[in-house]
């Protein structure tokens, strides 16, 4: 693994000791700052992984509370699948299929998925978890499985 990691905070491999992560996001990062010379060149992309299709609008709404949890940790994140059904329409199979192939892509970039695991993990989850997994130079240890405890 390339570089500190420690910004994490309870995941495996973290590093430092408990810290507190409360106040806004501006607040945390200088605490960050502060404690462990954390930099914007030390944060490693994060993709965010969790369910979608099937009840919809509950896993969109849990997928903001999963960005704003990374967000609220320190980690540069995102959410393909909060992108692309901006602009397509997931019920029209080759749009679809368009937005997987666009967020897959996307997942490339990351360093650590992200995998908010509080409703299971899906098929489609399943799926971007074997892609992160089967690159070369990635292991397991980039990748993160939390939990919002969300009933």
């Amino acid at each position: 693994m390339s570089g500190s990691v420690r910004y994490y905070v309870d995941t495996p491999g973290w590093l430092g000791p408990p810290i507190s992560m409360s106040g806004s996001p501006a607040e945390i990062y200088m605490e960050l700052e502060r404690s462990f010379s954390f930099r914007p060149g030390d944060v490693r992309l994060h993709a965010i992984c969790s369910p979608f299709s099937g009840l919809v609008e509950r896993n969109v709404a849990y997928a903001k509370d999963a960005m704003r949890d990374a967000l609220k940790l320190g980690w540069a994140a995102y959410a393909p699948h909060l992108i692309f059904p901006e602009y397509l329409d997931d019920s029209i199979p080759d749009e679809r299929e368009m937005g997987i192939v666009s967020g897959m892509t996307l997942l490339d970039q990351a360093e650590i998925l992200a995998v908010y695991c509080d409703f299971g993990v899906t098929a489609g989850m399943r799926r971007e978890i074997d892609r992160h997994y089967d690159r070369e130079h990635l292991g397991l240890q980039d990748i993160v499985f939390r939990s919002l405890d969300t009933p």
